[in-house]
Parts: C-alpha cells; sequence; structure tokens
C-alpha cells in the first residue's frame, strides 16, 4: 500500500517525502506525542510482504537500536501500520559525505571523518554487527559537520527477503567500495568494513576512488585482481606514509589489514601532517574517473546492503581462513577469480543497460550460465622461501573439499596441514604463499588459473564446474612432466571432484597414481605421502568393499600425521575421523565412535576455529548412532551439525544436505515422519540443484523419501519417487 503526506504511522504524520529507492522510502515526518520532527524509512511492500520478513525485521531493528555510539544514526523507533513496516531516526539535515566529494579533502576534515567512521565500526564490530555497505553516501553529516553512520542493521532482513538471493550466491553490496572476500560471497569479518573505508579514505585524500570501468562487474574483478594505485599518484603532495596506510587497508588478504578500523585512521592521522588539500590536477583531469552515487537522503533507502553478524573478537572465522587467510591460500582468491561470480554475467549485462554505478548498492545474482563472461585472472606469483622451521605442508591443501554427497557418509575433505595461523589470534602475520605457482609463464599461468578455480568450485560445492577446470588444469600440468609436484595435486583433486559425484573407481585410480607418484619422489615430504594415503583410504572406506587397505592406509596416514604435527593438531583430528567412518563401516561401532570423539576433542581445544570439521564430526557420530540404531542419541550430534552448517555455508550446499538426510533417518526411529519427510524434501531439493538430477545421492534421497511415504500410508506418492530413484540407478549404469 503507497504512502502519502499527511498520513499517519503510528504516531508519526508524514510530511514529505525525501528520498526513495528499491526497498524503501524516506520520509519527513513528525512525531505527535513528543512535537518533533523525524525521519521515517517506510519499507516498500513488496519486501514487506515476504512472510518470516516481520519476525526478522523487528529482530534486526531491536539489534541496532542498541547500538549507543555518538558517530552512529540511532534508531528511536520501528513499528507497523497495517502492512506498513517502517523506522524512525532523527532527521539529519547536513547531507551525506557523498556531497563534499569530488575533489581531495584537507587533510583535518578527512581525518575526523575517518576516525569517527572508524571508531563507529569498531565499537558495531565489537557488538557482533557487521555493516556490509559502508560508503560516503551512507555517511550523514549534522550541521556541525559531525559524521553519522547509517544504514546499520535492517539489510540483512531486507537482504533475507530477496527471493533466492542466499540460493544463488547473490552478491549484495556497492562494487566501488566492496572487498574482495564479499564480493566472492564468503563470511565476513570487521575487516570488510575496513577495506570500505579504505576507500572512503582514497576518496577522501585523493579525490577520486581507486577503480572505475563502465560496469559493476569490471569494478568487482578489480577489487579481485588489481592493486590499487598508490593515492599519491593522483595527489602528488600526499606522502608515501599516507600511501602506505591506505595500501594495507585495501590488501586483498583481510590477515594483511589492520586489526582494527581505528588502527587505519591512527596511521592516517599520523601520515598525514605533510599533506595538503585542495582540488588536485589530476582529479580535474580525470585520469582515474569520480563516481557518482544513487541519490540518499537522511538514510539511505536503495537496495541496502546486507549485513552481517561478526565475532566480538577481532579473530578471523577459521572457514573463512581457510578460504582466503591461510597463506597456500592467499593468492588463490585472486587466481580463482574466473570462478567467483560464475555467472553474473546477466545480472550485470542488465545492470549496465540500466546504466547502474558502480558505486550505487545493488544485488548480483550468481547463476552458473556467466563464467565465460569474466576476464580471465592473473598469473600467481612464485611462493617466497620459507624460514620457518615447522614440518613441511602438504602443498596441494588448500581449500576443504564439501562431502561425499551420498546417503551415508561423512566430508569428503582435504586433509587439514600444518600451517600458520591468522595474526588476529596469535599475533604473527603469515607470509604470503602462493597455491602450488612456479615460476614461468604460458603452461604454469594457465594451470594456476584452472586449478585455482577447480579449487574455489570444490569449495562452493559446485564439482561439475570444478572437474571442468582441474581437467583444464590436468592437460597443462601433464606438459610439465611427470615429476612435476603440480600433477599430483591436480589429479588429487580431480579425484576429490569424482568422489563427491559418487564416481569412487575413477577416484580410487587417481588417488592410486597420486600416491604411486609421491612414494617414488625422493623431493616428497613424508606428510605429503601420509595425505594421499588418507585421501585413499578415505575412498576406500566409502566404496564399501573390505576395508583392511583402508584401514593401513589411514592408520599410517595417521602416524606420520602425530609423529610430525603431535597429536593434537587439526590435520590429526581429520585422519582420526575417516578411520571412525572406516570402523564404522565395519561394523566396528566402539573403536568408530572412540576415533570420533578425539577427533571431536582436538577441535573442541580450538573453539572458534576449523568448525566445518567440527561440524563433519558431528554428522559422523550421529550417522553411527543411526546405524547402532539409537536415534535419540544421534539426533543432537545432527542437530548441531545442521545448525553450524546452516550458519557457515549457503542453503543448499551438499554437506547440509548431507546432515538433514541423516537427522531425516534418526527422526523415522523415533516415528517422527513429518519431520523426517520435511528433511528429506529440503535435502532433494538442495541435492537436485547442487549435484544434479542424476546424482547417486539424490536417487537415495527419492528412496528414502519414499519409504517415508509408505509409512504414512501415502504409497501412490511412495511409488513415484521410488520409480525416479530406479530410473537414476538405471541412468548411472548405462553410462552418464
Amino acid at each position: 500500500m503507497p504512502v502519502a503526506a499527511g498520513q499517519l504511522l503510528g504516531r508519526y504524520r508524514l510530511s514529505r517525502r525525501v528520498g526513495s529507492g528499491g526497498m524503501a522510502e524516506v520520509w519527513e515526518a513528525v512525531d505527535e506525542s513528543l512535537h518533533r520532527t523525524v525521519a521515517l524509512k517506510v519499507i516498500l511492500e513488496a519486501v514487506s510482504r515476504e512472510p518470516t520478513f516481520a519476525e526478522r525485521f523487528v529482530r534486526e531493528a531491536r539489534t541496532i537500536a542498541g547500538l549507543e555510539h555518538p558517530n552512529i544514526l540511532p534508531v528511536y523507533d520501528f513499528g507497523q501500520d497495517g502492512e506498513i513496516v517502517y523506522l524512525v531516526m532523527p532527521l539529519v539535515s547536513g547531507g551525506s559525505l557523498k556531497d563534499r566529494l569530488g575533489a581531495a579533502v584537507p587533510a583535518p576534515s578527512a581525518n575526523a571523518w575517518i576516525s569517527a567512521i572508524a571508531s563507529a565500526l569498531d565499537y558495531a564490530h565489537a557488538r557482533g554487527i557487521l555493516h556490509r555497505d559502508v560508503k560516503p553516501a551512507n555517511v550523514l553529516l549534522d550541521q556541525s559537520g559531525r559524521a553519522l553512520l547509517s544504514d546499520f542493521g535492517l539489510a540483512k532482513s531486507l537482504g533475507d527477503s530477496t527471493a533466492g538471493l542466499t540460493a544463488t550466491g547473490a552478491v549484495m553490496g556497492t562494487p566501488t567500495y566492496m572487498s574482495p572476500e564479499q564480493a566472492m560471497a564468503l563470511t565476513l569479518d570487521g575487516r570488510s568494513d575496513q577495506y570500505s573505508l579504505g576507500i572512503i579514505a582514497f576518496q577522501l585524500f585523493a579525490g577520486v576512488v581507486p577503480f572505475t570501468a563502465d560496469s559493476p562487474l569490471v569494478v568487482l574483478r578489480k577489487h579481485l585482481q588489481e592493486p590499487p594505485p598508490p593515492a599519491s599518484r593522483v595527489n602528488p603532495r600526499l606522502t608515501p606514509a599516507i600511501d602506505r596506510a591506505i595500501e594495507r587497508a585495501l590488501a586483498k588478504n583481510p590477515v594483511e589489514r589492520y586489526e582494527r578500523c581505528e588502527d587505519l585512521a591512527t596511521a592516517l592521522a599520523s601520515a598525514s601532517g605533510g599533506a595538503s588539500a585542495g582540488r588536485t590536477p589530476a582529479a580535474d583531469s580525470g585520469s582515474l574517473e569520480k563516481t557518482g552515487e544513487e541519490p540518499t537522503a537522511l538514510w539511505s533507502g536503495a537496495r541496502d546492503a546486507a549485513p552481517d553478524t561478526v565475532a566480538a573478537s577481532s579473530k578471523v572465522p577459521s572457514h573463512y581462513a581457510t578460504a582466503i587467510q591461510e597463506p597456500r591460500r592467499r593468492m588463490g582468491l585472486l587466481a580463482g577469480a574466473a570462478a567467483l561470480l560464475i555467472a553474473a554475467a546477466a545480472a550485470f549485462l542488465f545492470l549496465r543497460k540500466s546504466q547502474t554505478p558502480a558505486s550505487s548498492t545493488v544485488v548480483i545474482a550468481v547463476t552458473p550460465e556467466s563464467k565465460s563472461s569474466l576476464p580471465s585472472p592473473p598469473p600467481l606469483p612464485t611462493p617466497p622461501a620459507s624460514s620457518s622451521t615447522a614440518p613441511e605442508a602438504s602443498p596441494p591443501a588448500a581449500i576443504p573439499v564439501p562431502p561425499v554427497a551420498t546417503a551415508r557418509s561423512g566430508r569428503f575433505a582435504l586433509p587439514p596441514t600444518a600451517r600458520p595461523r591468522p595474526h588476529a589470534t596469535t599475533g604473527a602475520k603469515p607470509q604470503p604463499t602462493a597455491v602450488a605457482a612456479a615460476p614461468g609463464g604460458g603452461a604454469d599461468t594457465v594451470w594456476s588459473e584452472a586449478f585455482n578455480s577447480g579449487q574455489l568450485a570444490l569449495k562452493s560445492g559446485n564439482y561439475r564446474a570444478a572437474e571442468v577446470s582441474l581437467r583444464r588444469a590436468l592437460t597443462e600440468a601433464e606438459k610439465f612432466g611427470p615429476n612435476d609436484p603440480r600433477l599430483a595435486q591436480t589429479l588429487e583433486r580431480l579425484g576429490a571432484a569424482a568422489a563427491n559425484m559418487g564416481r569412487f573407481a575413477e577416484a580410487e585410480n587417481l588417488l592410486r597414481r597420486v600416491l604411486q607418484m609421491r612414494s617414488t619422489q625422493s623431493q616428497v615430504s613424508p606428510l605429503e605421502v601420509a595425505d594421499s594415503e588418507l585421501w585413499l583410504g578415505f575412498v576406500l572406506s566409502r566404496q564399501g568393499r573390505p576395508q583392511g587397505e583402508a584401514e593401513t592406509l589411514l592408520l599410517k596416514g595417521l602416524a606420520t600425521k602425530e609423529k610430525a604435527l603431535g597429536p593434537k593438531d587439526p590435520a590429526v583430528a581429520f585422519a582420526l575421523q575417516q578411520l571412525g567412518y572406516c570402523y564404522e563401516m565395519q561394523d566396528r561401532h566402539d573403536e568408530a565412535e572412540k576415533q570420533l570423539r578425539r577427533a571431536l576433542a582436538i577441535l573442541d581445544a580450538t573453539p572458534g576455529e576449523n568448525e566445518l570439521m567440527r561440524a563433519s564430526v558431528l554428522n559422523d557420530l550421529g550417522w553411527m548412532h543411526v546405524r547402532k540404531k539409537e536415534p535419540a542419541k544421534a539426533e543432537p550430534f545432527l542437530r548441531e551439525a545442521i545448525a553450524m552448517r546452516q550458519r557457515l555455508l549457503p542453503p543448499d550446499h551438499p554437506q547440509l544436505a548431507l546432515s538433514e538426510f541423516n537427522l531425516a533417518e534418526a527422526e523415522v526411529g523415533l516415528g517422527n515422519y513429518s519431520q523426517a519427510e520435511s528433511l528429506l524434501r529440503k535435502a532433494l531439493a538442495s541435492r537436485e540443484k547442487s549435484l544434479g538430477p542424476n546424482h547417486p545421492a539424490t536417487a537415495a534421497t527419492l528412496r528414502q523419501l519414499a519409504h517415508v511415504l509408505r509409512l504414512q500410508h501415502r504409497d501412490a506418492e511412495a511409488n513415484r519417487y521410488q520409480a525416479q530413484a530406479r530410473a537414476i540407478r538405471a541412468h548411472n549404469q548405462g553410462g552418464d
């Protein structure tokens, strides 16, 4: 229902509309109880109609209303009048920081604004709130020029109400100010907001933003691939210290940024004593283009970006550290850009036709058809020599692979290896190390791009896309010779992709080849051989064949890991988990539970780290109790695994579907048939989408759903699902 001037919403009388956007309108209004002028953000009907919106709106509004900071625009009130949902804020008359840009800003003013924004962000981060759309249009100024950070909090509710966003891997935010990790739709921490603040700092001191292009897609690619130019290139009056401070805030790897936003503000204040103000020749000449932002009034109402909750500490989440921050994976973020927005081309073409500026808040839907539209990422640099005396880590062990998506299996994951922890936890800054990139160009460059693209697809659960990229990498790796470690790495990842697609015989052949290669090469470390033993043992144990060879391989790999890394390393936990699964496949339940609980104890000793692996162990413990006909014991393990995976993974990820499948079996044992049916339908939809309609896991889910329907005396439906499962089996036996 549209609103109009003079309308009364609660106790607020609307006076005039002062702004509008894709999700809300901003109105000047009068509080008739307190007789004061306020601003009302009225959520558009199309957004607020979503069934769970009201509940989430209230939860998020209360959270943000609790933020009391002199540089955060406060929330006075929120409410609902019929179908109209609204938020009440102060009316700010000084415009926004966007209005003050267009040229370099005097250093005292720039530092004051940066310090205010940084203080507000650190305050919010310490309370578990991530902004995710820090930009000049969302920094309002009162009459004295005081900065007020706006648009906190509601965007999560608004974003969640947009159908299909999380399911398709949508990216929300403003491309001009978006961090690389946000562009990749990964879990974020406060350093993502710091990156956006670093862009604002660049703009304040230089008068322009560092990355511009004709389309948002190209801007995001630049954030991922290109180093920012020195701000002094645009404004020669700036000191090298200012360049260094901004460069650190704009590091591609969040681990290399400042611990807090206020550290950036302090560094800039210390460095800018020699910086001068005023319009610069470079800004006038347009050597770097100025950016226009969409109109923002009071509280930006146009396609708000979604905030996240973050840990109250500054520690980087473990699953995010695995994806980006570990040294062997840091440059994989850059080289994997070809798989980043694998289908954003269609959405971006629409945005481009609409002339949407890259500095506007946008929602970019990711679909599998647009990979070819993205330019190739740059080659990976050669890793620097390491002076560490720690045990050598396995070169290929980059991004953990999601689970084998069979009906009854644990997680198919790359074994963790010895690795330095992020400096947010230990205070030590890891050296930037690329994933398996050797000197040279040509085939090496193509291999690096394809390999890292495959890595990223494996992590996201897109196994078919991973296989395509990895086969391209294999073609290049074979040019390096049979003893080159890149060949073994590529074959190992192909084995992971094959196993996750249910092709275990193929995976076994690939992994046997890798183990043979590594066992006969003198330059290969024992830990690398152990990884190969664990991989092969893992796949053998999941084929339902005699477990003697699998057990032998897993015990050898475990012994090597314990000797080299110590008994409490997460890599040891991985080996214990696989050994436990192997024992469970032999119905050695007590031995299986012993190994799984040992693995869980190791992971529990480092809370907040290795959470995906912990969820995997919980899943296997629950599955073990299902097989022992102990559904009441299985249920809490599986519910905790699901809760963790819901928090850490996209809603259609195969790992989440696996836990839902296992919990459904437990619910059947408890007689909760309707709950089991609901879980199976969710798992079926996820598996059909992520794994494909002919995957063995899809067939297994159909069979189990048919069983549950028969228990409810719904035989006609059951027969239909059973027939679909048989058709998948016949299809697969005939060749896929």
